[in-house]
């Protein structure tokens, strides 16, 4: 069984995987997006949360400024009269998409049982921010597509 899916939203991530773990997954791969329309309950993360120390409410919050990470603000970054504040806030949303990511990441390997998981940037900002993606294998073997450049 192999599952592919873009940009798949907030919530719908983690059902995703969830949903691959019963299938007995071979190879996942998505995109994830949407950060701020996560669930507790629902997000695969929570134990890597939970040892950091974050806890619901936090998630909540999290979940919040990971839309900081936009094209709008990325856009306005890119004209000369962007503010500082709005660049730290691009750059704290990128931050907080790459722990919910890690977290994700983690829990496959771990929960999941894929012998191999790593988390990309697979296109470039300027033509969507939501740029991170997972892939997972139960073979140990990532397709060549996502090695990592040096």
């Amino acid at each position: 069984v192999i599952v592919v899916a873009k940009h798949l939203c907030g919530v719908g991530g983690d059902d995703l995987i969830s949903q691959s773990i019963v299938w007995d997954a071979d190879l996942l791969v998505f995109a994830h997006c949407c950060q701020q329309n996560c669930v507790w309950d629902r997000f695969v993360g929570r134990q890597q949360f939970t040892k950091l120390g974050l806890d619901e409410s936090e998630f909540r919050l999290l979940c919040s400024k990971t839309n900081w990470k936009s094209l709008q603000v990325l856009n306005k970054i890119g004209k000369k009269s962007y503010s500082d504040c709005q660049r730290h806030m691009y750059q704290t949303g990128a931050f907080f998409e790459q722990v919910f990511a890690a977290a994700r990441q983690n829990y496959v390997t771990n929960v999941g049982q894929w012998s191999e998981a790593v988390s990309f940037l697979f296109c470039d900002e300027r033509d969507t921010p939501k740029n991170i993606a997972l892939v997972a294998t139960r073979e140990g073997k990532l397709p060549k597509l996502v090695e990592r450049k040096n």
